[in-house]
């Protein structure tokens, strides 16, 4: 116990002596840090004072550049000024160094004056030091190269550029022995610019071998480096460089129209499911073609196409059996595509044999033809296909026998027929406005026609097309017959039907134009009916216009709700049809019409039931009922 509390009291005293001793230990290491300060701010003010002497040294070396004056020297000029501006350039980071130490002693920044003096003087002597051995390097090069090494108008750029610098200078600089220096490069450069037109001449990029052969004439040697004194031909040389130059243009505009038809190509597209296509959206390739066809005209009536011309007549040659090829191709394929449908029936082939051996001529000529765009649709390839105009050519001569063929046999169906339009199927609703197809049983019997909109009629007489024996227009003048037939039927019906059932249910249940004939028919006879009465009045006009109205709202409710498509059709042209007769009722109304036999009645659209010996028909705007 004795040990652990003596411990425990050393240990205090340890401490306790620490403490007392903190403040010398403080002290201490101010004095440390004080000192430490002191030399570094030493050392930084030896440093300050070093690199204001280097200030001063550099001052003095670009004091010195206004006595240099050796054009011959003016490369070893050029390296010392370029160390000087470096020096200065390093500068400006020594300077950012003492400022950061300088802020952290609390010192003034330093700013350094000569650093900034001495580089703006310097610059003006940089700058003519650059621009002059740029350009002696140049004009070594550009003298004792190969005439056409450089572009012409790089080197009039190059320099243009120098000589307005070099005319800056000497404005600006006024030392007498720089202004010498700068007077003698600006000598050099004008003694240079009088090579200008000789090398804008012969540098021309569109000079070939003939053309420096002419060259070679007229000095009497063969030209290879700019400084022969060549400036004495330079007018002789112009014509010559001037014609290169346009010869060029057009041989070069010859080189870019073929590149300019490289990839372009016709867009072929499948037929149907014949088994061949045919082309689509030429407007694109027909533009450029007209393009081209013009600049090759023009072209050929240069005075300048004599080296190629040769080149652009093939070219032209080429472009115009392009042009004869479309126009023939388009021809054909129209015709085509209209007379494969006819022919492709046995029938008509059976009726029309010379006409169906020159089609088939044509369809083989036309397969082969498409399937070899198909294989290769690129235009130029396309033109290089053999013998392909004069194929086209043979198929129109064939294709105007096979339409005046056709013609003839049309003119003498129509005789029969005059609602002939030659084909069936796809093309029947231009026979009959409201039939768009027909139903054939196994048999090849009609027994139903069919609308645009699906609505569908049995025939009431069935047609037996294979007792025409493939004459068409027998079976047609059998279906228009038919037709007349079945509608009218279908109209008796209605009108039967639609005294026994609601209107809305009935509107539902006959074709469109029945229900529109018929709600027009009784419509008729109710206001006939109220005008006729005896004691007619104006109140029971205006109760059959309530009555127009809730057979109105009846069938708008239906057009509100679920329909197949036929049914929305019909009826919404029956709410048309219904809310102008309940409009006509209103003016009568309005008017105060009470007589069936008042004009303003008399002069609407009215339908009256027509009953006759063996028939019953519609009759619009009759003035009376018969019966």
């Amino acid at each position: 116990m004795k040990e652990k509390l003596f411990i425990r009291c050393g240990t205090l005293w340890y401490y306790t002596n620490r403490y007392y001793k903190l403040a010398d230990i403080f002290e201490q290491h101010r004095s440390i840090v004080a000192s430490k300060i002191g030399e570094f701010q030493s050392i930084l003010e030896r440093k300050m004072e070093q690199f204001e002497r280097e200030l001063k040294m550099y001052a003095k070396y670009c004091n010195e550049l206004q006595y240099w004056g050796n054009v011959e020297e003016i490369y070893r000029y050029k390296k010392k000024a370029d160390r000087l501006e470096s020096k200065l350039i390093a500068a400006m980071d020594t300077i950012d160094g003492f400022n950061e130490e300088e802020e952290l002693f609390g010192w003034p920044l330093s700013h350094y004056p000569l650093r900034k003096t001495t580089a703006d003087k310097l610059a003006p002597y940089k700058r003519l030091y650059d621009t002059t051995c740029e350009f002696l390097t140049n004009y070594d090069t550009w003298m004792n190269s190969m005439i056409g090494s450089y572009e012409p108008e790089a080197i009039e750029t190059a320099t243009a550029i120098a000589q307005r610098t070099i005319y800056k200078l000497e404005r600006s600089i006024q030392e007498p022995i720089t202004k010498r220096l700068v007077e003698t490069v600006r000598t050099r450069m004008d003694e240079f610019k009088e090579h200008v037109p000789v090398i804008a001449t012969l540098g021309n990029p569109s000079l070939k071998s003939r053309h420096w052969e002419q060259i070679s004439e007229i000095v009497g040697f063969p030209i290879k480096i700019l400084d022969y004194g060549l400036a004495d031909y330079v007018t002789k040389f112009e014509g010559i460089s001037e014609a290169a130059t346009k010869e060029g243009n057009l041989e070069r505009a010859l080189v870019r129209m073929h590149l300019d038809w490289t990839e372009i190509a016709f867009v072929v597209n499948p037929y149907r499911d014949t088994g061949t296509y045919v082309i689509a959206s030429i407007d694109d390739i027909q533009l450029l073609l007209d393009d081209h066809l013009i600049k090759a005209q023009t072209m050929k009536n240069s005075l300048y196409i004599k080296p190629f011309e040769k080149e652009t007549l093939d070219w032209e040659s080429k472009l115009l059996l392009l042009q004869s090829i479309i126009d023939y191709w388009l021809q054909v394929q129209a015709i085509w595509m209209y007379l494969e449908p006819i022919f492709s029936s046995a029938d008509i082939q059976q009726q029309m044999p010379e006409e169906g051996r020159r089609f088939s001529a044509v369809d083989k000529i036309w397969r082969e033809m498409m399937l070899s765009v198909a294989a290769d649709p690129r235009v130029m390839s396309v033109v290089g296909i053999d013998k392909m105009l004069e194929r086209l050519k043979k198929c129109i001569n064939l294709l105007d026998l096979i339409q005046k063929g056709l013609a003839a046999y049309l003119e003498k169906k129509r005789l029969y027929f005059p609602r002939f339009f030659f084909l069936v199927q796809p093309h029947l609703k231009k026979c009959f406005e409201g039939i768009a197809r027909v139903n054939f049983t196994l048999d090849f019997e009609i027994t139903v026609i069919k609308s645009s909109e699906g609505e569908e009629i049995i025939l009431r007489d069935t047609i037996d097309t294979t007792a025409a024996r493939g004459q068409v227009e027998k079976w047609l003048l059998q279906l228009e017959s038919s037709m007349k037939k079945s509608v009218k039927a279908q109209v008796v019906l209605a009108k039967d039907a639609y005294l026994r059932q609601i209107r809305s249910r009935w509107a539902l249940e006959w074709p469109g134009q029945t229900i529109l004939c018929i709600s027009k028919l009784y419509w008729t006879a109710d206001v006939t009916a109220v005008l006729s009465k005896m004691d007619s009045t104006m109140e029971d006009l205006n109760n059959y216009i309530d009555g127009c109205t809730n057979e109105l709202n009846e069938i708008v409710k239906l057009v509100r709700g679920t329909l197949s498509m036929q049914n929305r059709i019909t009826l919404e042209a029956l709410v048309t049809m219904d809310v102008h007769s309940r409009d006509v009722v209103a003016e009568l109304y309005k008017e105060r019409v009470v007589a069936a036999t008042d004009f303003k009645w008399l002069a609407q659209l009215r339908y009256y039931w027509m009953v006759g010996a063996n028939d019953g028909r519609s009759k619009n705007v009759e003035e009376r009922r018969r019966k």
